[in-house]
Parts: C-alpha cells; structure tokens; sequence
C-alpha cells in the first residue's frame, strides 16, 4: 500500500525511532501552514511497511507532543493495520503560532524542516493575527438550533 508523497503538509517516517526529526517535523508544518499530518511505519517514497505498536507506542507520542511542543497543540493518534503490523497517523493542527520544539523553531520548506533565522521568526510574528480562529471550525449545529430569543437577551 502506498499513501503517495511527502509534502509541505505530510511527513513519513519509517519508526517511532525517529523521534527527534518528527517533532521537528510536527512544529515546521504547525509554522508554515497550522495543520499537517505525520506517519510512522511508511518509507520516505509513501510505501507503508508498518511497525510493532502498543498502547504505550500511541501513549508515548503523546507524551513527547506534549512534552516537547509548545505552545501545547492538538493531536490525533490513530493506528491501521497492515499485515502483521500496523502504522500510526498523527494528525495535528494549532493556531497559536510560533512553535518551537525544545526552545527551537522551525518551518516546512517543500519536504525540508528548515531551522527559522532570528529574522523569520521575527517576521512570523509581526505577521500573525493572533486572533481567535473559531470561524474556521466545522459547526455541528444548523441555523434552526439557535435560539432567537437566547440571542437578543444576550446583545
């Protein structure tokens, strides 16, 4: 099975050995472009090969997220399995940037973790809007559930 190629969105990593470069991963894709999504067990050409997972495997890329990320994000850990083995998706998004991993930063350039110069980080922050991106989010509920009158009483 094949999940195509890497991009400025996704990175493959073969093993949970390579802990190091996919949180550098994580935090240049959470810089250039607010989500992504990183795979373990699929070699750099997308074919997945798969790895031995446990619950502590799923546990302890939690913990390194939010051990080594900060601010903190949001991260989803799903595995599938394939053959005898399985490989794990971590999908992730955070819009209060920078990030850095253990005080460093980094941003995506094409399928590069690059890492920022005093003057990009500068210019990332001069260019964040830091404000609330709740409008961008799915909403579950339709314009009939609102309340009108719940509206009015609170302008």
């Amino acid at each position: 099975m094949n999940l195509g190629f890497e991009s400025e969105y996704v990175e493959f990593k073969l093993t949970t050995g390579e802990r190091k470069e996919a949180l550098e991963s994580i935090c240049a894709i959470l810089n250039k472009h607010t989500e992504g999504t990183l795979y373990f067990g699929v070699d750099d050409r997308g074919n997945v090969k798969g790895q031995q997972v446990s619950d502590s495997t799923k546990r302890d890329i939690s913990r390194w997220i939010s051990e080594s990320i900060d601010p903190k994000i949001t991260a989803t850990i799903e595995t599938f399995p394939i053959l005898d083995k399985q490989y794990i998706k971590v999908s992730f998004y955070g819009y209060n940037r920078p990030y850095n991993v253990n005080g460093t930063f980094f941003t995506r350039i094409g399928t590069e973790n690059k890492k920022m110069s005093t003057d990009e980080l500068r210019r990332l922050i001069k260019n964040e809007d830091y404000s609330s991106h709740w409008d961008e989010k799915t909403s579950m509920v339709s314009q009939n559930d609102i309340d009108e009158n719940a509206l009015k009483d609170f302008y």
